[in-house]
């Protein structure tokens, strides 16, 4: 590689750096995302569920006695749907705005908990 071309590469890699780092969104502990609900269902209902993470570890007697939430978040330019359990705290209706925690599937009514 000569040397101007090595001069010319590195200021695109410089800036494609800095975009990437301009793009990236981090919430107060870096695992909090903003999402929309989707559709409220009750575990009984809940067709293969199993393939999400959220409730992947739950039992089949855990799925049965809970209500789920469909939502769907951003991450990067992508949406990605998560179906989290929902508890009595969380007043959760479609096309409301939750948060929830990307590890312990929590949901937040308002802004995450710091």
């Amino acid at each position: 590689m000569s040397r101007a071309s090595k001069l010319r590469l590195g200021p695109i890699l410089v800036a494609l750096t800095l975009m990437g780092c301009s793009t990236a969104r981090s919430t107060p502990d870096g695992e909090w995302r903003r999402a929309r609900v989707l559709q409220l269902v009750h575990g009984a209902d809940l067709a293969d569920g199993k393939h999400d993470p959220c409730v992947a570890s739950l039992a089949a007697a855990q799925i049965a006695g809970h209500e789920f939430v469909v939502v769907r978040y951003a991450q990067g330019r992508w949406a990605r749907y998560r179906t989290l359990p929902v508890s009595p705290a969380v007043n959760a209706s479609v096309g409301q705005t939750l948060w929830f925690n990307l590890r312990s599937c929590a949901l937040a009514q308002t802004e995450p908990p710091a």
